[in-house]
């Protein structure tokens, strides 16, 4: 792998076994890609390996037409999805694809995860949807990933049916941060329909919260 691209290959193999302390996943599920800057290429994860013993020079380079170009190890299964959404969206850098419990659980059941906390703020839609089942590893479900996001403008997660969660984002981090709380969000609605009925935040009531936190970051820059 050149040196340009290993650079990239850092990010993605330490964010990689982040997913992995962090309980996003177990065993070698999920993937992490990231678009190489400049060029029609993403870095990802490789294909059953487990995240704990990866190095950077495990993870592999993809073209946007799903073929690999680098890498001592096959690609990712999911490959076709994530080539997918940086040829079709370039306004994607980053895809972040977990097996997180409870955001797993909701795609189980095809059910949208609702905001009902401060959680899904960067979810930039009243809910997580659900797109429509697709094989896993298929070009399928890369047309479905695709057709979630376009019938959802501004969404940056939705869930795989019986599979998982996809978070999209401008870089790396924004993408593995929205797994972390749309994780997060899953877990507070699940407990909180134990104890009663949730309270959906309302559009009006998510404007104001994030016009509050623009004008905070604002005066702190």
């Amino acid at each position: 792998m050149n040196p340009y691209w290993l650079t990239f290959a850092e990010s993605v193999c330490s964010t990689a076994r982040m997913m992995d302390r962090l309980g996003l996943t177990a065993g070698t599920s999920g993937n992490i890609s990231m678009r190489v800057p400049g060029q029609s290429y993403a870095v990802i994860t490789p294909s059953g390996m487990p995240y704990q013993s990866l190095t950077p020079n495990d993870m592999t380079v993809i073209d946007l037409a799903g073929q690999q170009v680098a890498g001592i190890h096959p690609a990712s299964s999911e490959t076709p999805l994530h080539a997918h959404l940086y040829s079709v969206f370039e306004s994607i850098h980053a895809v972040v694809h977990t097996h997180s419990l409870y955001a797993t659980a909701f795609s189980v059941v095809r059910k949208p995860i609702p905001l009902v906390s401060l959680e899904g703020l960067g979810v930039n839609s009243l809910n997580v949807p659900v797109a429509e089942y697709a094989l896993p590893g298929t070009s399928d479900l890369a047309i479905s990933a695709e057709l979630a996001l376009r019938s959802n403008p501004g969404v940056q997660a939705i869930l795989l049916p019986n599979h998982g969660l996809v978070t999209i984002g401008a870089a790396l981090e924004d993408a593995f941060s929205l797994a972390i709380n749309v994780e997060r969000e899953a877990q507070i609605l699940a407990i909180a329909s134990s104890l009663g009925t949730p309270v959906q935040l309302t559009a009006a009531q998510l404007s104001q919260i994030n016009a509050t936190y623009a004008a905070m970051h604002a005066k702190t820059a």
